[in-house]
């Protein structure tokens, strides 16, 4: 695209050799987006497969030359550009989950598809390593020393435990158990689901009869004492299947779910059948904010994190921000506006600079369709820059992509039935 010259190239390779031959490419025509739409529009009463030639096939239907598209050509400069900057979502990790008002926590094990957490959320977590029988010696204390390991959060299993719900938002809570990391059967992936009869275990075991003790004497007839008996209660109208529903979340306040939490861990200490559960904590996640947040709701606010603190006040944001009890981090996205009708695109080779720049990893790119100057980078930092810069991840796109994206954020916006038979809707 940039390197294509109609005027001609230079044979010259250096001043010390000079050259004044050049050559003209006669194969091929650079053009534009809008002279390409205005050649097509122009064409189409004289041939009606124009539109396959120029945009599929990319040739002229006069000349039968090659297109070049160069979109710099009809590159217009805005004359004043907006940058907004908000926060889309936020996660919290933390031993000891203490919300500000009172949380739901489900009666039963949630039954999904796919784990909470399915794919990689750029969440480390140090894992600390058991001691070998040649480390601990004979009396259990011969090596004092514990190793470490960073494991990606979307690696260890984990379910759903409970939510955060206000006017405004849900966020999910969620319960992670570090112990069970392990990989699959026939691959080297993780395992991140973990089985039914397993997580009842830890419900009926742990989780009911903690909520039991803390509950409230009036509370108690609307708390059950087993997931058979809840999942059967949670089935869908006159469906026979158990926990075709999400299971009843029981309102907790703050000051209680300090108290299950301590029960939680007492239990699992005391059963060497749970030990498989020990060392388990939280994770907190929300997720679409980025428009109660953006530039402090219209300057109402002196920053988004300040819009973030007042539309969502069952969370204590300052007890959160203190790493002492947890590692939180915000999604803050910045936006470039320009004023007028534009379509903006990243230049991957000025990005690819910016991120090397950064101390970005390599990361994956993402072209504009079949534009191979154009798109989007997505990468981690190096945990070495991680832990000074306190950046995780990067990722640039164009808002374009908003016009496609499905609510679930799935990359398949339309089946290819649907697309063929030009299916509305």
């Amino acid at each position: 695209v940039g390197r294509w010259h109609p005027k001609g190239y230079n044979l010259s390779r250096c001043s010390l050799f000079p050259d004044e031959r050049t050559v003209v490419p006669s194969d091929v025509r650079i053009m534009g987006a809008s002279e390409m739409l205005l050649h097509a529009k122009q064409l189409v009463s004289e041939n009606t497969g124009v539109y396959e030639t120029l945009f599929v096939y990319g040739a002229c239907p006069i000349t039968s030359q090659r297109i070049i598209l160069d979109l710099e050509i009809d590159m217009e400069v805005p004359e004043e550009i907006n940058i907004s900057v908000d926060i889309d979502s936020y996660i919290w990790v933390t031993r000891d989950f203490y919300p500000a008002l009172s949380i739901g926590i489900y009666l039963a094990p949630v039954i999904e598809q796919k784990a909470p957490i399915h794919k990689h959320n750029h969440v480390y977590v140090d894992i600390l390593m058991p001691q070998s029988a040649e480390d601990q010696g004979s009396d259990g204390a011969q090596r004092t020393e514990w190793w470490t390991k960073s494991v990606p959060l979307s690696s260890i299993p984990h379910v759903s435990f409970g939510v955060l719900s206000t006017a405004n938002h849900t966020s999910n809570l969620l319960l992670c158990f570090p112990r069970m990391i392990h990989n699959r059967t026939n691959s080297s992936r993780r395992a991140t689901r973990i089985p039914l009869d397993v997580i009842d275990l830890f419900w009926n075991e742990v989780v009911l009869p903690s909520i039991s003790q803390e509950a409230p004497n009036s509370s108690l007839p609307y708390v059950d004492t087993t997931v058979h008996e809840i999942r059967y209660k949670s089935r869908k109208g006159s469906s026979s299947q158990p926990g075709s529903q999400r299971p009843k979340a029981t309102p907790v306040s703050r000051v209680a779910f300090e108290r299950i939490q301590k029960r939680m861990r007492t239990r699992v200490e005391g059963q060497a059948m749970l030990a498989p559960y020990g060392s388990f904590f939280f994770v907190l996640e929300g997720k679409g904010i980025k428009l109660w947040t953006k530039d402090g709701q219209d300057g109402r606010y002196d920053s988004p994190y300040q819009a973030l603190k007042a539309n969502f006040t069952n969370l204590d944001w300052d007890y959160m921000m203190n790493r002492n009890y947890g590692e939180l981090y915000l999604d803050v996205g910045v936006s470039f506006n320009p004023t007028g009708q534009f379509v903006g695109l990243w230049r991957l080779d000025a990005l690819k600079a910016s991120f090397q720049k950064g101390g970005f990893r390599k990361g994956t790119t993402h072209h504009t369709s079949t534009l191979g100057r154009y798109g989007g980078i997505q990468a981690e930092m190096a945990q070495a820059h991680s832990r000074s810069s306190q950046i995780c991840f990067r990722s640039a796109y164009q808002l374009c992509y908003e016009a496609i994206r499905p609510n679930n954020n799935e990359p398949k916006f339309v089946s290819d039935r649907d697309a063929y038979n030009l299916t509305e809707g």
